[in-house]
């Protein structure tokens, strides 16, 4: 019963506290059903805990390089960008393309007001039981945000039967920057009543020093972040047929001090150093958010399941940038040098769902769900641009009048509220034990509700509005065709086409945008084979991507608008061989070539036909090896290699007027670790990170508040990131 809502996944990498990796079945609810991963005519990945263990993970980004098609880009706070199989606008792309869930509810907003695509909440990877990466849309299933994909983080189960805990102890360190990091994790579950009641407890925290200088103030130390948070899952099973499980949990993140590695615009070379910078401005970056989800999973005498899930969450970011290098052109050079600029931005997204949904049993003759859905979103994004003279230096007084005015350079205020109504159905249909066909369709409706306050000094002189409201409705239909033929025992061929979409919304100074929609064609294979050593997945695809959103800053206030169409089409793989007990090879790798292929007349945000999507990697891929020594007794040494590689990509569109375009270089990096296993219960890891300590390029950010030619003639630095020097991290973990 329980494993339908939440299914418990058996890792296909090697259990560190045994020692003894093997391929095993991996159970995924990808279909909103409990199956064998290698069952589902669905292009997904499952990590599991072992492999978050193993490589020391704290967050999703530490796992990426081993999904294929998937790329996480940093926000500078507990939050992602996700990109799947290269969907992507760019920096600008406020809505996000890759919904999230936690278990079956939906996290994060569905808004680009609330800055959705920038700030995917990135949940902590302890205690975890596993994590979905579904690639290609979802919009069936799971509706509006997932054209691009899903992540889904599925928590462990609490078990009413056996006293068990776990902790985990982390110390790292890079090289070159001497910089520290270190973690600690513990989980309790408590069986209350036996098969009947059980409590699931888990919390962590986090610091890593920051690696970042300001040679103006001489300050050390900046980007340190603190990290904290917590889970609590009650099981209560008062009939064999009913389950209630009820969960909540938060997590905190704070970085006081923000800095920046300043570099020269048109060189890309850093001006103080790889670890240095000038900041006008002390901004930090603090994060915070919180899910409460109850689940109720009734089992009528017939089979037939009754599943609801009711959510609430609540997601708010604070951040105060340092503007002042973007907004200083634009102020001429007599004015501009004496101001210092700072940007809060504070969104803000409280987000109720309801969805209620019936399933048959198994029956291998005719499977079907149907379901309804329901979305409440409040979201409040304030942000500015505000001006200080000379770092708090009293102004002459011909200059206080313009000072003053300029103080409140810019504050604007988006409050929207967005509720949804969907309805949805699924059903598979075996032709022969071998062969199903299945089909699904999808309804959904929302209605937004946008207000739009502006003030300061570009209000004042009639650049950006004072007060406006908008609204906007749309009906989308979304529907997935599915063809799955199981050639072998363990082995398939399967095709599908799908299609997703992301809302449209609201423009207070224009039309309303339309949701913009992908088609997904894809064919695969997956087998299983060797008495299950081996399993090989690849998939091809194309999608076809239209009225694709492509948002643009003008130097004012960001646009967004329907600008054309957009394909992508690759292959991925991934496969998993045990040639010997102990012994574990896993390869994946990902070809995806993702560019607008049309354009309506006028389109702005600079993108020309041909150009390449935003931070997409043409090629990616990995290559892990583990191997856990056959030794009996009670202690157990293994040693482990990863090769890591993206493929260069662009920042953003080469014409984008509000950004500057950088191609930024392709990365390889090389990984090792060695560990041994005590009484198959306490594990001693240790990991280098990137040994050829190659700080790669892997960031530049330009903002533009005028002109490129203008900018340079400036002297605009650009905001570089590169990658970690080889870094060390020491893992232990105990379980009882």
């Amino acid at each position: 019963m329980a494993a339908v809502a939440r299914a418990q996944t058996a890792a296909s990498q090697s259990d560190a506290a045994t020692g003894a990796p093997t391929v095993t079945e991996v159970v995924v609810t990808a279909n909103k059903r409990a199956q064998d991963i290698q069952s589902v005519p669905v292009s997904v990945t499952a990590v599991g805990a072992n492999l978050i263990q193993r490589v020391q993970a704290q967050s999703l980004s530490d796992v990426s390089a081993y999904v294929p098609g998937l790329d996480v880009q940093s926000s500078g706070v507990d939050a992602n960008r996700l990109v799947i199989r290269g969907l992507s606008t760019g920096p600008n792309d406020l809505s996000p393309s890759v919904g999230v869930y936690v278990d079956d509810a939906p996290f994060g907003s569905n808004s680009g007001f609330a800055l959705g695509a920038l700030f995917s909440p990135d949940v902590d990877p302890f205690d975890l039981d596993h994590i979905e990466v579904l690639r290609g849309p979802q919009g069936t299933l799971y509706g509006a945000s997932t054209l691009g994909g899903l992540v889904k983080f599925v928590t462990t189960a609490p078990n009413a039967n056996d006293y068990t805990g776990h902790i985990r102890v982390d110390y790292g360190r890079e090289d070159a920057s001497d910089a520290a990091s270190y973690a600690a994790r513990a989980g309790l579950n408590i069986p209350i009543v036996q098969d009947k009641v059980a409590l699931r407890v888990s919390g962590f925290y986090s610091h890593a020093d920051g690696d970042i200088t300001d040679v103006r103030t001489g300050q050390t130390d900046l980007n340190a972040t603190a990290k904290e948070g917590g889970r609590v899952d009650l099981m209560i099973k008062p009939a064999d047929n009913l389950t209630v499980d009820l969960v909540a949990f938060f997590d905190r993140s704070d970085t006081p001090h923000l800095g920046v590695v300043t570099g020269n615009a048109v060189t890309l070379q850093p001006t103080y150093g790889q670890y240095a910078g000038y900041d006008y401005v002390d901004g930090f970056a603090r994060s915070h958010y919180e899910v409460y989800e109850g689940n109720i999973l009734y089992q009528f005498p017939d089979g037939i399941t009754a599943t609801s899930t009711t959510s609430y969450s609540n997601f708010a970011v604070k951040e105060l940038a340092d503007d002042t290098t973007v907004f200083q052109p634009a102020l001429g050079p007599f004015l501009g040098p004496l101001l210092e600029f700072s940007g809060p931005v504070a969104p803000t997204t409280n987000k109720i769902t309801e969805e209620f949904r019936l399933a048959s049993p198994e029956n291998h003759h005719f499977e079907w769900l149907a379901g309804l859905f329901y979305d409440h979103e409040d979201s409040d994004y304030l942000s500015g641009i505000n001006s200080t003279y000379l770092f708090g230096a009293t102004p002459p007084a011909f200059l206080a009048p313009t000072v003053e005015a300029l103080a409140n350079y810019e504050t604007v205020n988006n409050i929207e509220h967005y509720v949804e109504y969907a309805g949805f159905a699924d059903g598979t249909y075996y032709v022969t034990s071998n062969l199903d066909l299945s089909a699904g369709v999808r309804f959904s409706h929302n209605d937004q509700h946008l207000t739009n306050t502006g003030s300061g000094f570009l209000a004042e002189i009639g650049e950006i509005p004072t007060n406006l409201t908008a609204t906007s409705s749309d009906n989308v239909w979304t529907e997935s065709f599915d063809a799955r033929w199981r050639y072998a025992a363990g082995s398939m061929l399967y095709a599908r086409v799908a299609r997703g979409y992301r809302p449209g919304g609201p423009n207070v100074t224009g039309t309303s945008f339309r949701p913009d929609t992908t088609w997904n064609y894809e064919v695969g294979d997956k087998t299983t084979a060797l008495d299950g050593r081996l399993t090989a997945d690849l998939s091809l695809f194309y999608i076809d991507w239209q009225d694709i959103q492509l948002n643009f800053f003008n130097g004012t206030v960001t646009v967004i608008g329907n600008a054309g169409n957009a394909r992508s089409e690759g292959a991925e793989f991934e496969g998993t061989y045990t040639p010997i007990t102990g012994l574990t090879f896993a390869l994946n790798g990902a070809y995806t070539d993702a560019y607008i292929s049309s354009l309506i007349p006028g389109a702005e945000g600079g993108a020309v036909v041909g150009n390449q999507l935003p931070f997409n990697s043409k090629w990616t891929g990995a290559l892990r090896a583990d191997y856990f020594f056959p030794v009996n007794g009670v202690i157990e040494p293994n040693i482990g290699a990863s090769l890591r590689y993206k493929s260069a990509f662009g920042t953003t569109f080469p014409g984008d007027p509000g950004t500057r375009f950088y191609e930024l270089p392709a990365t390889t990096f090389v990984d090792l670790r060695v560990g041994v296993t005590f009484d198959a219960r306490y594990a001693l890891n240790l990991q280098v990170l990137n040994l050829a300590n190659e700080r790669k390029l892997t960031g530049a950010a330009e903002f533009l508040a005028v002109s490129a030619g203008a900018a340079d003639a400036a002297g605009q630095p650009v905001d570089l990131t590169y990658s970690p020097g080889r870094s060390y991290g020491l893992s232990f973990t105990a379980k009882f």
